[in-house]
This record gives C-alpha cells, structure tokens and sequence, in this order.
C-alpha cells in the first residue's frame, strides 16, 4: 500500500529498503539501463514482454507460488545393467530444473517411432521398477505407471532379449503428451 504522507508517485521508503510506485507512477528504464531480478539482467524488450503475454489473463503472486514445486519436466538417462538389460533412471524436476522433493507420478512407454505417439509393436521382455514403484501397467513390458521415489526419481529395468532399440517416453500425469523422448539403441544394453 502507498504510503499518502509521500507526494511523488515513485519513492524509495524511509530507511531505502522498499521503491514504492504508487498509483499513476511509472519506472521508465531508458536504453542502457539495466533491470534485474535476483542479479539476472532481464534481456527481453519492452515489445517483446508484452507480446509475449497474453490478453485479458491477471495474475497474483499467491497465484504464481501455487506453482512452486510443480512438476515441469523428466530427464532421462540410461545405464547397461547385466545381460540384455538397461536401467533407465527418470527425474522429475522443478520448472527451476530442480529434482522434485516428492514422489511424483509419469507415464512410460516404449515407441517405435520418433514421436512416440504409439507404443512398440515389439514389446520388451519385462519391466520391473527398482526405485520408485509401478502403479499400473497399461500394457505388458510396454506402458506403465510409475510413482518416484521421495527424491522424484525412479528407476525401471527393461530385460529384452533381442536388444530392441526403442524410443522410450515419459510425460507428467497431468499432460498425456511426451514430455521427453529418449533413444535407445542395441549397444546400450548390459553385454
């Protein structure tokens, strides 16, 4: 809230901790200026702020912490297990890019395809989660469930016996799109 007691509509408040911009004030960063936030200088230009955003939609800022530690993305690595097995780890993180410090549920599937909009025609030997846990299983060492572990990280061993390479996929419960596609080929298999 404006302090009344001051005149100018933009004000630094008594003691220099607070710039006020009170009603009908205006910051007006003239070219060469910088603006920060947490000590990143803000690139994007004025027309490029507001094309970017999006007409009629307000927003608070207890509306935007409803988003902090939201699930925003998985990454994927991989690892050769023992014989004719890989180890895929999957790690949910933060929109900060930070793993998740909660179990989180996403949805597996083994593709064919690039896009991994349908699952393989050729199905793995067998799924088993080694951290984590399987929540359902869509269809048989092809699609599941999984939940992560505490840390949102899980852990799934595919055994497959001709070495298939496979795309694998994982998107977030709340979007059935990928939200990432990750390859596997023959040698990434245990020998």
């Amino acid at each position: 809230m404006a302090d009344t007691s001051y005149k100018p509509a933009v004000y630094k408040q008594q003691g220099g901790n607070k710039l006020v911009v009170a009603t009908g004030g205006t910051v007006d960063i003239e070219s060469g200026g910088l603006f920060k936030i947490g000590g990143v200088t803000v690139t994007a230009t004025a027309a490029e702020i507001n094309a970017a955003l999006i007409a009629g939609i307000t927003v608070t800022g207890a509306e935007l912490n409803v988003l902090d530690n939201v699930p925003a993305a998985i990454v994927i690595t991989h690892a050769a297990g023992a014989a004719n097995i890989v180890n895929l780890t999957f790690t949910v993180n933060d929109a900060a890019g930070n793993p998740m410090a909660k179990p989180t549920f996403i949805d597996v599937w083994l593709s064919d395809a690039a896009t991994a909009l349908a699952i393989t025609a050729h199905p793995a030997d067998t799924i088993t989660a080694s951290k984590g846990s399987v929540w359902h299983v869509n269809t048989a060492a092809c699609a599941l469930k999984l939940q992560t572990a505490a840390d949102g990280v899980a852990t799934i061993v595919v055994t497959d016996t001709h070495k298939t390479a496979f795309y694998v996929a994982a998107a977030l419960g709340i979007d059935p799109r990928p939200n990432v596609i990750h390859t596997l080929i023959a040698g990434d298999y245990g020998a």
